[in-house]
């Protein structure tokens, strides 16, 4: 019997207990002390060598070591990721050393990543990448649990073993090609299959089996090129995982290589190549290495393949693989919606065909419903944490009413793999309605009101609401109401936006506030970032400029695209819509009618969840006096009528005529405005009230308001009469706290008196 000492990664989790990590495996253990730990996992392997006759290499001097990585979190779309607009430090830990057959190694243990290298000096360099690759995808919360309390530190669990027993496995190094791959891809599965998955979702394709067989008969009899077709979220990337993990399994049983998968990405092969000639080299390296092994290249973002690599696709990966998949040199697999799909057809024709196609239909509702079940068999089992039915069925009805951008069900996965991770964290062992509805309210900034059917709408608490942000335009009003009221009622069409108005009349009335307290109401409640995403569309005067707007046909996304992306749930302000060009009003036929945008590599953009605002001032010109506000309303609405084609015309939901603004009206934003001011913070920190005159409400009315301006002045004359008033007081009296200012207008001056 011998001793053999198997790294453990242990760090605290809080003041009382702590948790050790087993390298090399997916075994973790919490304890009270360090003792109980090594224990505990020390018994879990010598129960692994009874049960299998074998156990892992263990590492020869384990190190440990914190690569400070700086990474860019990114919020995952549908059709892509988009990076957040701040970094993130993470400092993680890196357990490296030799084997007893002398292959360097490195273990990520938080990732669970693992690399092989050979020049010791590029150790960190490579750490870097594997953990830049990893958290590529993940959402700025996800990122956050990769970050330890505490800086972590090694112990060993000791296990005595027959030594000849423990090499009953046929161990070996990475091959030659495996050395060779290595650098531009990730072996699937891993050579350490103990890997523990990252996400809370296990990686299982529930009621896919169908499809699973399929692939693994295309793949192990047919040795076939194989692409899987469907929507986002119907589970593609699932299916795909659990064929190459079973036709990994059924080649190990038969004569020849075992069937492995190297899952990569055009920009992992483009990745160093700095000179002409560089990534075809590291092509052609990997294609040598592949097909001398045997194995099958996975690529994760196939539509990429025909974009990446030259000036066009006729010069891009996809292009110079063709002729490979031809001769049978190399195989592929990989996955595409069927827009994604229409567009490598038309942009490199003959690249699709070499590949057989299996579509892969959305799940029906009894079946989505039975993944739910496994889902919470699976957490009750796993993590203690249950789910009640009322939880899973609300979380159903909510995502198929509201999240539209994706299909089941990967949908739910993803949804209840957040709220998994929140009750792990809350260390919560159910959960329940109230935390499904809370969730969503981050998520989508909807108010309660909107998510529960339980709940009716107090008519009197709405117009208060819209009345004291919105003055003098009653026609305003009652069309922001309406659009609440059906939105409340789930009549809108769920296949449009939510609702399309355009806003005319003259400037400075009011159109952008309305605007602004319109998102505020309806997606104001949870999410962090700002739900107005406002676009000047005199910006976009000229047809070359349509790229900004909607993107290019190199991929990168335009400014409407990009911000709709990062807020599905929001209210898309087109100001002055009128001044852009006629071949952006046809890119918003599409949005207006379907609430779908594609752009050339058949990526969607979801409006359905995004109220759509156009403001313009069209007709102002040829309004009569303010007392005709019918003749007024009449006219905008026939100059709108006139400027548009009577298609783009027809999928306005409703014109919004906004008349001039009464001196009883100037009165009352002049109120509002200096309420304002009274929160601000320089008052708020010393604790001063703030009151004001008649007198001065009225003089600040007067000068502020311009007929052909509207009200749009008033905040500059309240910034240069009052701001600068109330800074030159607190300025000659620093000591000024806990007391009233009261503000009047006094021998043509303001005039502040302590109260």
């Amino acid at each position: 019997m011998e001793h053999y000492r198997y790294p453990i990664l242990c760090w605290r989790t809080g003041p009382e207990y702590l948790c050790g990590h087993l390298i090399g495996t997916s075994y973790n253990w919490v304890a009270s002390d360090v003792r109980k730990i090594k224990a505990s996992l020390a018994d879990r392997l010598t129960r692994d060598h009874q049960r299998q006759g074998w156990l892992d290499e263990p590492l020869l001097s384990p190190q440990l070591k914190m690569v400070e990585v700086k990474c860019t979190p990114s919020y995952q779309e549908k059709d892509g990721f988009y990076p957040a607009p701040y970094n993130l430090l993470l400092n993680v830990p890196a357990v490296f050393g030799e084997t007893e057959y002398g292959h360097s190694i490195c273990y990520l243990p938080l990732l669970s990543q693992s690399f092989y290298y050979y020049n010791p000096k590029q150790l960190l360099d490579l750490a870097r990448h594997f953990t830049q690759d990893f958290v590529s995808g993940l959402k700025p919360e996800q990122v956050h649990r990769y970050l330890l309390p505490e800086t972590p530190w090694l112990e060993e669990a000791v296990v005595r073993i027959n030594a000849s027993s423990r090499r009953n496995r046929h161990h070996q190094g990475p091959s030659v090609h495996e050395q060779t791959l290595s650098g531009m891809a990730e072996r699937f599965p891993s050579r350490h299959s103990g890997r523990k998955n990252a996400s809370p979702v296990p990686d299982v394709a529930w009621e896919r089996t169908s499809w699973v067989d399929s692939i693994v008969t295309r793949i192990v009899d047919e040795q076939s090129n194989v692409l899987l077709v469907g929507d986002s979220g119907v589970g593609k990337s699932a299916i795909l995982r659990e064929a190459a993990k079973k036709a990994f399994k059924i080649s190990r049983g038969q004569e020849g290589p075992t069937l492995l998968f190297w899952k990569t990405s055009p920009h992992r092969i483009m990745a160093g190549a700095r000179y002409l000639g560089d990534w075809q080299k590291n092509c052609e390296n990997m294609i040598e290495a592949v097909r001398s092994s045997g194995g099958y290249l996975w690529f994760t973002d196939f539509v990429e393949l025909v974009r990446t690599g030259g000036e066009g696709a006729e010069d891009s990966i996809a292009a110079f693989l063709t002729p490979s998949l031809r001769d049978g040199s190399v195989r592929i697999v990989g996955e595409a919606t069927s827009r994604q799909l229409e567009a490598i057809r038309v942009l490199l024709p003959g690249f699709v065909e070499l590949f057989q196609l299996v579509k892969v239909p959305e799940m029906e509702k009894p079946a989505v419903q039975r993944v739910l079940q496994h889902f919470q068999g699976y957490t009750s089992r796993n993590m203690n944490i249950a789910y009640t039915q009322e939880a899973l069925e609300l979380s159903y009805r909510l995502l198929s009413r509201f999240e539209r951008r994706e299909s089941f069900p990967g949908k739910a996965m993803k949804f209840l793999g957040q709220s998994l991770n929140r009750a792990y964290l809350n260390q919560t062992e159910t959960i329940e309605n109230s935390d499904i509805l809370s969730l969503f309210v981050e998520n989508t900034g909807l108010p309660e009101l909107f998510l529960r059917d339980d709940l009716l709408l107090d008519e009197e608490e709405m117009r208060s609401f819209f009345t004291s942000q919105i003055i003098g335009q009653e026609n305003a009003l009652e069309a922001l109401y309406r659009v609440v009221k059906v939105f409340k009622a789930g009549l809108n069409d769920p296949n449009k936006p939510i609702a399309t108005l355009l806003f005319a009349g003259p400037t400075g009335v009011g159109k952008t506030a309305c605007v602004k307290t319109l998102a505020d109401y309806f997606f104001g409640k949870g999410q962090a970032s700002n739900p107005l995403i406002r676009i000047d569309m005199s910006e976009f005067q000229h047809p070359m400029q349509l790229e900004r707007l909607v993107g290019s046909g190199r991929g990168e996304p335009g400014k409407l695209i990009q911000q709709v992306r990062d807020k599905p749930f929001s209210v898309v302000l087109l100001d002055e819509i009128e001044k852009a060009h006629s071949s952006v009003f046809d890119i918003l036929l599409a949005v207006l009618d379907e609430g779908i945008l594609y752009d050339a590599f058949g990526r969607r953009t979801d409006f359905c969840n995004t109220i759509i605002i156009m403001t313009s001032n069209l007709g102002v010109g040829s309004t009569q006096s303010m007392g005709f506000a019918r003749s007024n309303e009449t006219n905008f609405t026939s100059s709108v009528r006139s400027f548009f084609r009577p298609e783009f015309f027809n999928r306005i939901d409703s014109v919004v005529t906004f008349s001039h603004l009464t001196p009883e009206n100037i009165q009352v934003i002049t109120q509002k405005e200096l309420s304002e001011i009274a929160q601000r913070e320089g008052l708020r920190k010393r604790n001063l009230t703030l009151q004001t005159t008649d007198a001065l409400v009225a003089h600040l009315a007067d000068i502020g308001y311009d007929k052909d301006y509207g009200a749009r002045p008033l905040q500059r004359v309240v910034e240069r009469v009052v701001v600068a008033a109330l800074a030159r007081y607190l300025s000659e009296h620093p000591n000024a706290h806990n007391q009233t200012l009261r503000m009047d207008w006094r021998n043509e001056k303001i005039d502040i008196l302590t109260l």
